[in-house]
């Protein structure tokens, strides 16, 4: 989101002066009768779904995306690409879309660090980027043929359900275009060839005194892109882990999926913030906080949430499958059932769950699930180790803040958001409101896996530190451009958070690191010293002295730990 916020801002600063799916089916064709003489026929391979034609979200082809000209007569025409921010990929115009089911393999993503567009979400979403199944490919757009992004906002999505590279994903939700990028090609004017244009208004006679009356826009090519945004059900997938499936007993390889269902979904799961208004500069004078009408509300119960849960290879001597659900605390909501059944002797062991969505709990239809399905063999004695990380601290080097803050009357702020996973699970820091250089914050995140003698432990840590741009998430374009004025506006919402870089580390069995503390440095991220005045920290030049510049180091925090190898 951060290119199409530079885009509109910048531009906007400069020009004031102010500071359809594929079908899933498949075919084998009769063929003619043959003899025993003659080879046996072959059949024709099914065809691959083919992804949607991302054309398709613009407005001009019936989509809900409004795409801005390419010759703009004001920045704010801009809007448009707000205006809604996300449509459906079928029936574009219509907010209400059908849930849409897809499955795959995580190749990468992100938590909180900061980048999207503020009125239109409540904290920057949790990015998954995920590969998906040969079977659900129609869900990809013709712009992102290959990765399809699942995107839902931190805090409404629980740091334990994100997912990791390599982790499988079931998610439940909206399908949509990302209208905020239409990524035009340009066309050309239909009779006035040499005319380029993205949209018909280009290619009348008030923009285009050689144009035609009745002329439009033809050839444009748009690059909406794709995603689930916002599921309202996942489940994550975990392969090679280790679980306690039966108090009392050893831990033994375990499948574990972390699953959550609720129809929160931020601001992209938002009536209000969904609805296209006739005139875009209408955003201006509109405000949709507190969010209250969460779309995925109305379809949570239309369907049961169903995931396979494969078996983990199954040992010589073990005996069925067995499985353990450990349910989170939800207080005030009413938490849906589980149904779980066993498909051990098929080809490929799985367990197949399906959360009941539609079935009352209490006399209630249930609104969330939230817990860890594990899943293994009976008398499984495959030896594992227990290995606890603690995650004591994180020390600040650098605290990332400007010299002068970016607008007086907002201020420095202080805050930082980090997160920190062991294996590709994750949790979020606490007590980071206030983060000064020096400071060692006292964390008090615990996290137990149960690995093989052989194999190893990674600990990842990341964020960002909020400059004035954090303070405008959950408020609308209305309530802060009255708040800091017009100018002050513009320049808060051009800041961006400071990244923290990431703090990385591996360790091997069978000890993994185990018995000792540690301190590991983030690499990569924002800031550093002044070049002529190393003791002066800055973010850029414009924070050392005249003349000076700024040296960027990028290890802006350490992570404190240490690890155990316990009794498994």
């Amino acid at each position: 989101m951060n290119l199409r916020r530079y885009a509109f801002l910048s531009l906007l600063v400069a020009t004031t002066g102010l500071g359809g799916c594929g079908d899933d089916s498949k075919s084998t064709p009769a063929g003619p009768t043959v003899t025993a003489t003659l080879p046996a026929a072959t059949p024709t391979p099914a065809a691959s779904p083919q992804p949607a034609d991302s054309n398709l979200g613009a407005s001009t082809y019936g989509g809900g995306c409004y795409p801005e000209p390419l010759n703009l007569d004001s920045p704010l025409d801009m809007l448009t690409l707000i205006n809604p921010e996300w449509s459906p990929a079928v029936n574009g115009p219509v907010i209400e879309s059908k849930p849409v089911l897809v499955h795959g393999t995580i190749m990468g993503g992100h938590g909180d660090t900061g980048g999207d567009f503020p009125s239109t979400h409540t904290r920057s979403d949790v990015n998954t980027f995920i590969e998906l199944d040969d079977a659900d490919a129609a869900r990809y757009a013709t712009a992102n043929p290959h990765e399809l992004a699942i995107e839902w906002e931190a805090g409404a999505y629980p740091d334990w359900a994100w997912g990791s590279p390599g982790d499988d994903i079931v998610a439940l939700g909206r399908w949509i275009f990302d209208c905020g990028h239409p990524d035009a090609h340009a066309g050309h004017c239909s009779a006035a060839t040499d005319v380029a244009c993205v949209i018909d208004a280009e290619c009348k006679p008030a923009k285009c005194p050689m144009c035609q009356a009745d002329e439009t826009c033809v050839g444009v090519k748009f690059g909406y892109s794709s995603e689930l945004h916002p599921p309202y059900a996942s489940a994550v997938i975990r392969h090679g882990r280790g679980a306690v499936l039966k108090d009392g007993s050893a831990a033994q390889p375990a499948t574990n999926v972390d699953v959550f269902i609720n129809a929160f979904g931020g601001g992209a799961g938002d009536r209000c913030v969904l609805t296209h208004l006739r005139n875009p500069m209408g955003q201006l004078a509109s405000d949709c906080y507190p969010l209250k009408d969460p779309v995925n509300r109305a379809v949570l119960n239309s369907r049961d949430f169903e995931f396979d849960v494969p078996l983990p290879p199954k040992p010589a001597g073990t005996g069925k499958a067995i499985w353990k659900v450990t349910q989170r605390d939800t207080p005030g909501e009413v938490p849906a059932a589980i149904d779980i059944q066993s498909h051990e002797n098929d080809s490929t062991p799985h367990l197949t769950a399906r959360v009941l969505l539609t079935q009352m709990v209490g006399g209630q239809l249930p609104n969330t699930f939230a817990g860890r399905v594990s899943a293994g063999w009976e008398k499984d004695t495959t030896a594992l180790v227990h290995v606890r990380v603690h995650i004591d601290a994180a020390v600040i080097r650098n605290p990332l803040r400007p010299k002068v803050p970016a607008v007086a009357t907002v201020g420095d702020l202080k805050r930082w958001r980090l997160q920190a996973a062991l294996n590709g699970e994750w949790r979020e820091f606490s007590g980071l409101d206030v983060v000064e250089r020096g400071d060692v914050i006292a964390q008090n995140i615990v996290f137990d896996d149960y690995v093989p003698a052989s194999g190893r432990i990674e600990i990842i840590a990341n964020g960002a530190a909020d400059d004035c741009i954090s303070s405008v998430f959950g408020h609308s374009l209305k309530e802060e451009l009255a708040r800091l004025g017009f100018g002050d506006g513009l320049t808060c919402i051009l800041t961006s958070p400071h990244s923290s870089g990431e703090a990385r580390a591996r360790y091997d069995g069978p000890d993994f690191g185990s018995g000792q503390s540690y301190e590991t440095i983030s690499q990569g991220g924002d800031g550093g010293h002044c070049t002529a005045d190393a003791s002066q920290q800055c973010l850029s030049s414009a924070d050392c002295a005249s003349g000076d510049t700024c040296t960027v180091t990028g290890d802006p925090f350490a992570l404190r730990y240490h690890i155990e190898r316990l009794p498994s």
